[in-house]
C-alpha cells in the first residue's frame, strides 16, 4: 500500500488492531458500497443509513474498508442489501475484524461460510460491535423492503 500501512492478524495471537467499539448507528462513520441505480430497495437502504450515520464513505475496496474497521478508523462497512460480496471480498475482514474485537455478518442473517464456492454472495457487514451490526442490518433490511 502506498501509505506504508499494513494489517495482520493470526488466530490465538494478540493483535494490535482494535475496532472503535461503537454500538449504535447514530454518530457512526460508515463505509457503504454504492447501490446499483436500478435497484430501488438498495438505494433506499443506502440513503437510510447515510441519513442516520454521522459520516459516510463510499467504497474503495472491500478488503481495505474491512481493514479500516479493524484498525478503528471507521465503525462499519456494509453492502446495502445487494448481495455483492463474495468470500474473496470478506475473508480478510473475517480474520482482521474478529482479531480486533469486531466481526463480519450478513444483512439478512446468513452465515459467512469459508469455502471455495465463488457463486455464493452476501450482503456483508464488517462491524465494530454486534450491537452496531444488529442496528445496521435492521436499518438496511427495513429500508430495502420499504423501497422495493
Amino acid at each position: 500500500m502506498e501509505t506504508g500501512r499494513s494489517w495482520w492478524a493470526r488466530r490465538g495471537v494478540p493483535s494490535p488492531l482494535r475496532t472503535p467499539g461503537r454500538t449504535g448507528l447514530a454518530g457512526a462513520a460508515v463505509s457503504l458500497l454504492r447501490p446499483h441505480p436500478a435497484d430501488p430497495g438498495a438505494s433506499a437502504a443506502w440513503w437510510e443509513v447515510a441519513r442516520r450515520a454521522a459520516r459516510v464513505r463510499i467504497l474503495s475496496t472491500s478488503c481495505l474498508e474491512g481493514a479500516l474497521v479493524a484498525q478503528g478508523a471507521t465503525d462499519a462497512f456494509a453492502d446495502a442489501a445487494t448481495d455483492t460480496h463474495r468470500l474473496v471480498d470478506l475473508a480478510a475482514s473475517v480474520v482482521l475484524a474478529e482479531a480486533a474485537g469486531g466481526g463480519v455478518s450478513d444483512v439478512f442473517g446468513r452465515p459467512i461460510t469459508l469455502d471455495t464456492d465463488l457463486t455464493k454472495r452476501w450482503s456483508g457487514i464488517v462491524e465494530a460491535t454486534p450491537d452496531l451490526a444488529d442496528e445496521l442490518a435492521e436499518t438496511l433490511r427495513a429500508a430495502f423492503r420499504a423501497g422495493s
